[in-house]
């Protein structure tokens, strides 16, 4: 999701999903650590339509989300968890997400003072770096992608900053 977001099943592109089928995954995995209700994200994605018409196309665009990216092969799970009320990304499905290792790298190292720093940890923090190529969701507008992106620069800038000093 850092620069250009991308989606690949092994090195194809899967490139027949909807924009708002994309914004939708993109918001799950960005927010992967809670679970949200239908009605919120259909009010989020389709904040000028009807209660009903919302509802209609989160239906819509969650069909088309499974039917693009259907099962992970590898564990033959979902990779979205969803039932009548609710959905979340499935973090048990063997998707590799660049922001959920950049993430992984930056609690491994965020607390660290500046002069105990190890050179395992080091690399932890330049692997991060290298993974950060560009901003999130880089040409994305949206209220929730620009928080996002600016959590995601934040956590960036700490661990130059860290590394530097090291």
């Amino acid at each position: 999701l850092f620069g250009k977001a991308s989606i690949r099943r092994e090195e194809t592109v899967v490139g027949n999903l909807p924009a708002k089928a994309q914004e939708l995954l993109f918001f799950l995995i960005i927010h992967h650590n809670r679970v949200h209700t239908r009605e919120r994200l259909a009010g989020q994605l389709w904040g000028e339509a009807n209660d009903a018409q919302a509802r209609k196309y989160m239906r819509q665009t969650l069909w088309h989300l499974q039917a693009g990216l259907g099962e992970d092969a590898a564990t033959a799970q979902p990779l979205l968890l969803l039932d009548n009320q609710w959905l979340q990304f499935n973090r048990a499905a063997s998707a590799t997400v660049d922001i959920d290792q950049f993430e992984r790298f930056f609690e491994a190292v965020r607390t660290l003072s500046d002069d105990g720093i190890s050179a395992e940890q080091a690399a932890l923090m330049l692997g991060a770096i290298r993974l950060y190529e560009a901003e999130l969701l880089q040409g994305w507008y949206l209220d929730w992608c620009l928080l996002a992106r600016e959590r995601f620069h934040a956590m960036y800038l700490l661990m130059v900053d860290k590394l530097m000093h090291h």
